[in-house]
C-alpha cells in the first residue's frame, strides 16, 4: 500500500469560523473556496456556533469564574444573534438582485 497523505489548510486571517482554531475546517464562512457562497456558508456556520452557545453546559464550581463565563455566554449569544439578522438581510437582498 502506497503512502497516504492529507493535506490541511491553515486558517487565514480572515477566519470567520468560530469553531477554528489551528487547521481549516473548509466551511467557506470566509470565501476561500466560493466567494458566491461565502455568505450563506458563514451563515450555517453562525447558526451552528450559535446552538452550541445556548447548549453550553461546562460551567465552573468556581462562582466567580461561572460569573464570567455567564456574562461571556450572554455576549456571545447577543453578537452571534446580531450578525445573524445581518447576514440573512445581506442575503435576502442579493436574492433580490
Amino acid at each position: 500500500m502506497g503512502i497516504m497523505m492529507f493535506i490541511d489548510y491553515a486558517p487565514l486571517p480572515k477566519c470567520k469560523n468560530p469553531f477554528v482554531c489551528e487547521i481549516c475546517h473548509q466551511c467557506n464562512a470566509c470565501g476561500r473556496f466560493d466567494k458566491k457562497t461565502m455568505y450563506e456558508d458563514r451563515l450555517k456556520v453562525l447558526k451552528e456556533w450559535f446552538e452550541d452557545r445556548k447548549d453550553f453546559d461546562m460551567w465552573s464550581e468556581d462562582e466567580e469564574i461561572r460569573k464570567i463565563q455567564e456574562k461571556n455566554l450572554q455576549k456571545d449569544i447577543k453578537e452571534t444573534e446580531k450578525e445573524i439578522r445581518r447576514l440573512e438581510k445581506l442575503i435576502e437582498r442579493r436574492k433580490q438582485r
